[in-house]
C-alpha cells in the first residue's frame, strides 16, 4: 500500500499536494486541501478540498453535471466526521437489524422494504431500525448539500462490503460515472486505507489553523481523539 504517498499537480502557478492511501487498482483514497472560494468561518472552511474514493481503478465520486465532468470538491470535514463517528459500527459487529435475508446490502434493503409489518407500532419500529442502521453504514446523510455518492460500508465476516447506488439522483441533472456497483475488500486492507487517510487528514487540517483559534483546534483534536480510540 502506498500509504501517505504524495503526488503534486500544478494549477496555474500553485502546487497542490494530493495525498494517496492504498492501491487504486484495488481500493484507495486520495485527497487534497484547497483554498476555499466561499467566505466561511470556522474550521469547516479550512477542510475544503478534493476527495476521491477509488475502487478497481475507478473514481466512485466522479460525476457529471450538464455535460461537464467533476471530481468531488466540498468540505471534507463532513466525510471525515462521519468516518470518525461510525467506523466503530462499520469495522465492528453491527449486523443488519431486521429479520430479512440477503447476500448484499442492496438485497437486505430491498427485502426490508417489501416485508414491512402491517401493525402501526411495528411499522414504526421497523423503519426506525432500518434508518438507524443506514445512518451508521451510509455516509449520504453527511453530504451537506454536495453531490456525494450514495455508498454503504458493511462488515461481512473478515471483509468490508462497499456498495454504491446513485439511483437517488435519477431525477436530477447529476450523473455519476459509476452509477452502481459493489466490492468486497479484506478487512485489514480497508482499515489500512481509512486509518492512513484519517491519521493524515487531522494533522494536515490542524496545520492550516492558527494557534490563536483555540476553539477550532480543540474541536478537531476531540474528533481525532475519538477516532484514535478505535
Amino acid at each position: 500500500m502506498n500509504s501517505g504517498n504524495e503526488d503534486q499537480t500544478i494549477k496555474g502557478e500553485k502546487k497542490i499536494e494530493v495525498k494517496r492511501f492504498g492501491n487504486p487498482q484495488l481500493f484507495s483514497i486520495e485527497y487534497s486541501l484547497l483554498d476555499n472560494p466561499i467566505d466561511d468561518s470556522g474550521y469547516l472552511k479550512e477542510s475544503w478540498g478534493n476527495f476521491a474514493l477509488i475502487v478497481d481503478g475507478k473514481n466512485i465520486c466522479e460525476h457529471e453535471v450538464e455535460n461537464e465532468t467533476y471530481k468531488y470538491v466540498w468540505y471534507l470535514d463532513n466525510i471525515v466526521g462521519w468516518f470518525s463517528s461510525n467506523l466503530i459500527y462499520v469495522l465492528g459487529y453491527d449486523p443488519y437489524p431486521l429479520p430479512v435475508k440477503g447476500d448484499s446490502v442492496q438485497e437486505l434493503i430491498l427485502n426490508s422494504e417489501r416485508h414491512v409489518p402491517e401493525e402501526d407500532d411495528e411499522e414504526y419500529y421497523w423503519y426506525h431500525a432500518k434508518s438507524s442502521w443506514t445512518m451508521r453504514h451510509n455516509w449520504f446523510s453527511s453530504r451537506g448539500g454536495s453531490y456525494l455518492p450514495n455508498i454503504y460500508f458493511r462488515r461481512v465476516e473478515r471483509e468490508i462490503e462497499i456498495v454504491w447506488d446513485n439511483s437517488i439522483y435519477r431525477d436530477s441533472q447529476v450523473i455519476f460515472s459509476q452509477a452502481d456497483g459493489s466490492v468486497r475488500l479484506p478487512l485489514g486492507e480497508f482499515k489500512k486505507v481509512i486509518f492512513g487517510f484519517l491519521n493524515d487528514f487531522y494533522p494536515n487540517l490542524l496545520d492550516k489553523i492558527p494557534q490563536s483559534r483555540t476553539a477550532d483546534r480543540q474541536s478537531i483534536e476531540r474528533m481525532w481523539r475519538k477516532f484514535k480510540l478505535l
